[in-house]
């Protein structure tokens, strides 16, 4: 048999005000402490009489290079700092990659590196002729503005095979100007260097290293060799006489490598 429960009033009522009080607890719990409390000192109000002063770069902005070989090349510091009005032959490197460098990134434009084609250069082909068309527009901006900005400038080649770029001679103090031309990424002087050949090879340590790998044993095995020929200069100090050397002798004897007899002279 069941008896039905009834709840006490009294017990009703003491559950209500308990969960009254825990109510009234998790408030108290989430106000702040009176140490806590924001200062009640109102801030001033701002004044409506301001002005903003925009930030503006100082000196010209400069583009970025887009090509790969521009975002390479670097201007010489001594010739931007150059104050000297002497004449000086420099190379300005243009954003454009040269014929043998171009891979083909331009829309509508093939490749013209053999790096990328896979074939011999062709500086004479359909995909050269195309790309020259893109050049031009460079070269002709530059030059357009050379010819206003700097006057006294001689246009020399236009170096489109292999650097990118236009040879000229200028002031030595008007080679920072160039840089803001459109088109230019670089300026390099163009200066002649001397080959300094009679001691390279020790300077270098080449012997040392000649006889770790086997001597004339093994020399040459793999190595693939790249020769920079700029010519005999019969005026160069490695042909100097110092003194001292027997005079040629009148008569000599030289044998071509496919030959079976030798030539005398």
């Amino acid at each position: 048999m069941f008896r039905k429960h009834t709840k006490h009033p009294r017990h009703s009522h003491l559950s209500r005000l308990a969960a009254t009080g825990a109510g009234l607890g998790v408030v108290l719990a989430l106000l702040p402490a009176a140490g806590a409390a924001a200062d009640p000192t109102p801030s001033p109000t701002p004044s409506r009489n301001w002005t903003a002063t925009p930030i503006r770069p100082d000196g010209e902005p400069i583009q970025g290079a887009k090509s790969d070989t521009g975002k390479l090349a670097k201007s010489d510091p001594a010739l931007l700092k150059s104050v000297s009005p002497a004449p000086v032959n420099v190379v300005v490197k243009l954003d454009y990659d040269a014929l043998a460098a171009y891979k083909g990134d331009l829309p509508g434009l093939p490749a013209t590196s053999p790096g990328q084609t896979g074939k011999k250069l062709d500086p004479e082909g359909s995909a050269a002729k195309k790309y020259e068309k893109h050049i031009d527009k460079i070269e002709g901006d530059f030059l357009t503005e050379l010819a206003k900005q700097v006057p006294g400038a001689r246009v020399g080649q236009k170096l489109r095979t292999v650097y990118g770029g236009v040879a000229l001679r200028l002031p030595a103090n008007k080679a920072s100007a160039l840089l803001k031309l459109p088109g230019v990424v670089a300026v390099q002087e163009d200066k002649p260097q001397k080959l300094l050949t009679d001691s390279s090879a020790a300077f270098i340590g080449a012997p040392t290293v000649y006889n770790r790998l086997g001597g004339s044993a093994s020399s040459g095995k793999g190595v693939i060799v790249g020769v920079l020929d700029s010519g005999a200069w019969p005026e160069h100090p490695s042909f100097a006489d110092p003194g001292g050397l027997p005079a040629p002798p009148r008569r000599w004897t030289a044998r071509r490598a496919s030959a079976t007899s030798a030539t005398t002279r």
